[in-house]
């Protein structure tokens, strides 16, 4: 995965320039003020902390051979995740603050065993099985994991894939890979496709400053199709089937 992020961050980065050259060729640039950056609150501390910690815990279990979650009994799960949620700091401190200011499409994110049920999963892995050979499944879970991404969130998306997936003959980690590129790309499609995305949104809008659905896809079509592109070519090169 190292190549294909590394091509992937090159080719966002030269679209950008290009789509947003005029600004950064633009003489004000060199005259902007600088913006003094604001001391961390102690729960954004605490939120930050949290988040490095658990972020950590995954490559360190991974190392280990140690099965997140499936190895334990299910009521040892449900202790550790309460356990967990009561001692978090951000409970009290940050949750409740923006509790009220949850916007709709965040709360889709609980649908994804709805769509399961009414068999969405079952057609997607049709969909995956349906490709002639390795390289052409990769491609297209890539490309629909990316519209999936973009319209249900990624969220969602990345647990109807591990679904789908696993009911294939030959899930092989490459499958896995297309779905993780397909995943992370997707969201730039459309503001809903990421939770992280909806959030700044909604932190700029109450800074004042506002971006619309038009001008977040007119900017992310040209970065993402490239990108994705790029990403899964490498990735079947890597296959060495093409």
């Amino acid at each position: 995965m190292v190549p294909i992020a590394i091509v992937g961050w090159v080719t966002a980065y030269a679209i950008l320039c290009v789509i947003f050259r005029g600004q950064l060729r633009s003489p004000e640039r060199g005259a902007a003020e600088r913006v003094a950056v604001p001391m961390l609150s102690p729960p954004a501390r605490q939120f930050l902390g949290l988040m490095v910690v658990a972020l950590g815990c995954y490559p360190a279990l991974s190392y280990a051979e140690v099965r997140c979650g499936q190895s334990l009994p299910r009521r040892r799960r449900w202790a550790c995740g309460c356990a967990g949620e009561t001692a978090s700091p951000l409970r009290r401190d940050w949750l409740p603050r923006y509790r009220g200011d949850t916007d709709f499409p965040v709360l889709h994110l609980h649908d994804r065993y709805r769509l399961r049920n009414v068999g969405l999963v079952d057609r997607i892995t049709e969909l995956y099985s349906a490709a002639t050979n390795s390289a052409a499944q990769v491609v297209v879970i890539g490309i629909s994991s990316a519209l999936g991404s973009a319209l249900l969130n990624n969220h969602p998306m990345a647990i109807l894939n591990a679904l789908a997936i696993r009911n294939l003959p030959d899930g092989t980690q490459d499958l896995v890979l297309a779905a993780l590129i397909g995943g992370d790309l997707g969201p730039r499609l459309l503001p809903l496709g990421s939770l992280a995305g909806l959030l700044w949104l909604d932190q700029l809008r109450r800074e004042g400053t506002k971006i619309s659905v038009a001008h977040f896809i007119l900017v992310g079509l040209p970065v993402t199709i490239p990108t994705l592109a790029l990403s899964l070519f490498i990735l079947v090169l890597g296959m060495g089937d093409f």
